[in-house]
C-alpha cells in the first residue's frame, strides 16, 4: 500500500529523500545516532536514494531558518518507479513551459505585481495555498508584459474550477481578445488548471510591450487568476 505523507512545498520530490517499504514497519528502521541529543538515523536501506543515507533527524526547534522535512512521500517499494516515473513526466513538463516563458506574473506577490505595473479596482487572496488577483462585480485589473521580440506568443493563465462560474472579458492591448470568457476545466479537473490561448499577430504592437487586462461581467466577480504567462506559442 502506498502513503503519501506529504513534502514541504519547497521540496521537488526527484531531489528529496524518498522511504520505500510499509508503514507498519517503518519505525523499526530508525536508530537513535545520539541519545543524548535526541537526534536519530534511518536504515539506508529504507531510503530510494542512498545519498540521503548519513541524513540525521533532528528536534525541529534546532532547524529553525534551515531546509527541513516535517512529512515525507512513502510508497511501496512496488509502487515506486511508477511514483519516479509520473514525477519525472511532471518535471520535464516543468522545464519545458519554463524554457517557453517570455515573462511570467506570480500575481498577488507584492513584488511580482509591481514588476508587471498592476493597475485597476482589484483585490488580492490566497486558496489552497496559492495567491490570486480578482475584481468584484464590473471590476477590472490588468498587467504589463514583455514579449522580448516574438512575435509568435500565447497567452498561459491558471484557474480553480471554483470560479468556473464567474465571467470576465480579456483584451490584448486595448482590443477585445475573449468577450465573456469562463475558465472552464476542460478535463475533468476540480482544482486549478491552466489555459493556455494563442495570441494573434494582430493584437502586438510595435513595442514588446502586451497589457493584459480582465474586466469583470456586470454578473459576476472577475475569475481568481493565480499566475499570468506570456509564452512562445507551439
Amino acid at each position: 500500500m502506498d502513503h503519501a505523507l506529504g513534502i514541504g512545498k519547497q521540496w521537488n520530490l526527484l531531489y528529496a529523500p524518498i522511504l520505500l517499504g510499509d508503514r507498519e514497519n517503518l519505525l523499526e528502521k530508525i536508530r537513535p545516532c545520539d541519545i543524548s541529543k535526541l537526534e536519530f538515523k534511518i536504515d539506508e536501506n529504507v531510503y530510494a536514494d542512498k545519498k540521503y543515507a548519513n541524513l540525521i533527524l533532528q528536534l525541529f526547534f534546532k532547524i529553525h531558518e534551515a531546509r527541513y522535512m516535517l512529512y515525507w512521500f512513502q510508497p511501496s517499494k512496488v509502487r515506486w518507479q511508477e511514483h519516479k516515473n509520473k514525477m519525472q513526466e511532471i518535471e520535464n513538463a516543468k522545464q519545458e513551459l519554463e524554457k517557453r516563458t517570455l515573462d511570467f506574473v506570480a500575481t498577488g506577490e507584492q513584488q511580482s505585481d509591481a514588476g508587471h505595473v498592476l493597475k485597476g479596482s482589484f483585490g488580492k487572496g490566497e486558496y489552497n495555498g496559492e495567491k490570486y488577483v480578482d475584481s468584484w462585480i464590473s471590476g477590472w485589473f490588468s498587467y504589463l508584459l514583455e514579449r522580448k521580440g516574438k512575435k509568435n506568443v500565447a497567452l498561459r493563465m491558471r484557474f480553480t474550477a471554483e470560479d468556473s462560474y464567474r465571467k470576465c472579458t480579456i483584451s490584448i492591448n486595448g482590443k477585445v481578445f475573449k468577450e465573456n470568457f469562463s475558465p472552464v476545466p476542460q478535463n475533468g479537473e476540480r482544482s486549478f488548471f491552466e489555459i493556455e490561448m494563442p495570441i494573434p499577430e494582430s493584437f502586438l504592437t510595435e513595442s514588446d510591450e502586451v497589457v493584459v487586462k480582465f474586466e469583470a461581467d456586470k454578473g459576476t466577480p472577475n475569475p481568481g487568476l493565480y499566475y499570468l504567462r506570456l509564452v512562445e506559442d507551439k
